[in-house]
């Protein structure tokens, strides 16, 4: 799965939150609130989180929305220039395909463990988040360096239960299995820094670095 390295990256795993678990939130280093509540320069994006399982935006249309919102609000409040030197696109239309694809994935992956209720999906959840970022100044979404959406995904597997990627486990990630097709892993404890790991999902910090789980890295929109 995608690693947190820039915002335009990290939109793709938290929509689906493959390697997050169901605790979201837009994020920038040294986070000292929640946008809407009177904070700073905190966390953005956990309005919408609400129960509405069956309403929002449905799980097919949910690439394009959030392709639509995140590259329209990018390229209003970073330099261009900015944009196709980190990541490579120079137009807002670019943006979109290149964001719709990484979501899409994403979609494609979860989309059995969805279906067979392993893994519930929150279209209201999604709307909230995007309606948030959207409305954020050019200023504080600069210092954002993660796109994560509270509710989005909730996970319905336990610690030992029956998985086929780690976004259906509550706890931890799925060991064994990394096709919701295949359900043959099970739900085990995430790893600390410096245990041994293959993929983002299994540390606690969600990022694996040269086979070890670390801190991760990060990068603020526009670069900065």
């Amino acid at each position: 799965m995608l690693a947190r390295t820039t915002l335009l990256a990290a939109v793709a795993a938290a929509v689906l939150a493959a390697c997050s678990g169901s605790s979201k939130e837009l994020s920038s280093p040294g986070a000292g609130g929640t946008a809407g509540s009177g904070g700073g320069s905190g966390s953005a994006g956990k309005a919408g989180g609400g129960s509405g399982k069956g309403g929002g935006t449905s799980i097919d249309e949910a690439a394009a929305a959030v392709a639509v919102d995140l590259c329209t609000k990018a390229f209003e409040c970073c330099a261009a220039e900015d944009i196709k030197a980190l990541y490579g696109v120079d137009s807002v239309i670019g943006c979109e395909v290149a964001v719709a694809f990484l979501v899409q994935a994403e979609v494609n992956a979860a989309k059995p463990a969805i279906e067979a209720g392993r893994v519930e999906y929150d279209g209201t959840a999604l709307d909230g988040c995007l309606g948030d970022y959207t409305g954020q100044s050019c200023d504080r979404l600069r210092t954002l360096t993660t796109f994560e959406c509270e509710g989005l995904i909730v996970p319905q597997q336990k610690e030992g239960d029956a998985c086929g990627i780690s976004a259906e486990c509550t706890d931890g990630y799925c060991d064994g299995s990394s096709n919701a097709s295949s359900p043959v892993g099970r739900c085990v404890p995430l790893k600390d820094d410096g245990a041994d790991c293959s993929a983002n999902a299994e540390c606690v910090s969600k990022f694996c670095s040269a086979g070890v789980c670390d801190a991760p890295s990060s990068r603020a929109l526009c670069g900065g």
